[in-house]
């Protein structure tokens, strides 16, 4: 059982890093380097979003924003491929070196470094910044970049950047009236959950910039970005199946896509956090036909 849980986490993870490629490649091949800059913009809000749901979710807890939150209490649960050297993690503090990232890995064997190396120098300090307004981030290497052998991150968040307001609501220390009795435990996100609003929020603001600096001439794109994804994912998901003995059904796919498959899904929620509903009636348009498995109504 454990086994079959770690599988459908790498399908979960590796259905996230295909989807962001093929939209960031379409992008980039139809616009050129207009393209990167709305991609760019796409990357570094959905690292915002991300970053703002988990502030305000600590908060809402009575969680102190700080590195130690940031980094041991997130918003998704860990991809057993990962492997990190976590050097030290504290409230100031968050220094680790990513050894082998699954993701990396996905988009190398995809032909698709450049595309993620600029993913990896927008998402992290939007997000990190998004959650901890005052932190600082340094990621000086990452595996997506030709050369480098780790990711190395050493984030810091210091008091002496912050009033005292802030430094009440990031530290311990600083607040007096802090009691740790009154901390709500953080409700369980099954990684499903994570990683169907990982997809949602990339699909959303990618498609989002594209259409509103393109108009039709970006839908076209995102259309044909979606089927190509849909047909690659298919691909993908029906030979793990076979590697399993299963079926390459709804029931299989339901517990190794993290996305959608029904109009009650995990996804509905993220889906209308956002105004746009274009890119949701894209995806839903071009995705499950081109998948082959069609949503349930």
């Amino acid at each position: 059982m454990q086994r079959e849980k770690e599988l459908e986490i790498a399908n979960y993870q590796d259905t996230w890093a295909k989807l962001y490629l093929h939209l960031a490649k379409a992008v980039d091949r139809d616009f050129g380097i207009e393209g990167e800059w709305e991609l760019r913009r796409a990357v570094r809000q959905f690292g915002i979003d991300r970053g703002l749901a988990q502030r305000e979710q600590h908060l809402k807890a009575g969680l102190k924003p700080n590195m130690t939150n940031l980094f041991g209490k997130g918003d998704l649960p860990g991809d057993p491929r990962f492997r990190r050297n976590k050097i030290k993690l504290n409230p100031q503090e968050r220094f680790s070196e990513t050894l082998v990232c699954p993701i990396a890995s996905m988009w190398r064997d995809m032909d698709g470094m450049r595309l993620g190396r600029l993913y990896c120098e927008e998402f992290h300090h939007a997000k990190f910044s998004a959650y901890a307004p005052k932190s600082q981030t340094n990621l000086s290497q990452t595996l997506t970049q030709e050369g480098d052998q780790f990711c190395r991150f050493s984030v810091y968040l210091r008091p002496g950047n912050m009033d005292a307001e802030e430094r009440r609501e990031a530290f311990e220390e600083y607040d007096p009236e802090f009691d740790p009795a009154k901390v709500k435990e953080l409700p369980p996100v099954s990684a499903q959950q994570g990683f169907t609003m990982l997809c949602v929020r990339i699909i959303q603001n990618i498609a989002h910039f594209t259409l509103e600096r393109f108009g039709e001439a970006g839908e076209a794109c995102i259309r044909g970005a979606l089927r190509a994804f849909a047909a690659d994912l298919a691909e993908m998901i029906a030979a793990r199946a076979a590697s399993l003995n299963r079926p390459f059904d709804l029931d299989f796919v339901s517990s190794n896509v993290p996305l959608d498959f029904a109009p009650d899904g995990p996804g509905n929620a993220i889906w209308e956090l956002y105004e746009d509903i274009r890119p949701r009636k894209l995806f839903e348009e071009e995705f499950y036909q081109a998948f082959g498995i069609p949503f349930q109504n």
